[in-house]
């Protein structure tokens, strides 16, 4: 009992660590096993006890992935909000988070980002696909290297999904978002890694716009 005791705490240690540094998504398995000095066997049970506390996620094919210690589901939100309002919202706040983060990412953010994209592209349903959508917006937040931005960001990803989310996944059961949301992403990337804050920002409130407007479309705003 001790033992398994350490060796998640180790886990444990090792995940926060990472999360520090920026990162999103642990080593795969045969570096995480030698890292924490354990067999593969023995890895896949302590994967399996810190999923079930919520600590980290898996997608198949893709890798483990840490969920957020500031995770939306632990914020607290504020009733009663409008779409237009979260849509505002996002429209004061995100452009500028896109600025900060063209000014400021390093190579492995950049990474998380376009790896979030390339998991939309081939997510296998919306369920999917939000996920890695929300992981990509945080990419950029954490991007900016500015613990406040990173927390707003989190709160206001809240208010999204309390406000827009179960609505969201009632129209996609059965569909998948626009391609073009794909290429928006692409193009707020770009700009990012081009270090290129004033089109970063751009691109960002263009995407936003187009989301307000598809979403006042579909839900008869």
């Amino acid at each position: 009992m001790e033992d398994t005791r350490s060796e998640i705490a180790n886990l444990k240690q090792l995940i926060s660590k990472i999360e520090l540094t920026g990162g999103t998504r642990l080593p795969a398995e045969p570096q995480l096993a030698q890292e924490l000095n354990i067999t593969r066997g023995r890895l896949r049970t302590l994967l399996k006890k810190v999923e079930q506390e919520g600590l980290i996620w898996r997608h198949v094919g893709k890798g483990t992935f840490i969920t957020p210690t500031n995770s939306p589901d632990n914020l607290p939100i504020i009733e009663d909000i409008s779409i237009a309002e979260v849509m505002d919202a996002r429209l004061a706040f995100e452009p500028g988070m896109a600025i900060q983060a063209a000014l400021f990412a390093k190579s492995s953010d950049l990474k998380t980002m376009q790896s979030a994209i390339q998991s939309m592209e081939t997510s296998a349903n919306y369920s999917e696909w939000k996920r890695f959508d929300f992981e990509f917006h945080r990419a950029i937040a954490l991007a900016s290297h500015n613990a406040l931005i990173l927390a707003l960001y989190d709160m206001l990803s809240k208010q999204i999904a309390n406000t827009i989310g179960v609505r969201l996944n009632n129209i996609y059961q059965h569909d998948m978002p626009s391609l073009r949301v794909n290429d928006q992403h692409q193009r707020i990337y770009d700009a990012i890694a081009s270090h290129d804050p004033e089109m970063a920002s751009k691109i960002m409130r263009e995407h936003l716009i187009a989301v307000r407007t598809s979403l006042f479309d579909m839900l008869d705003v």
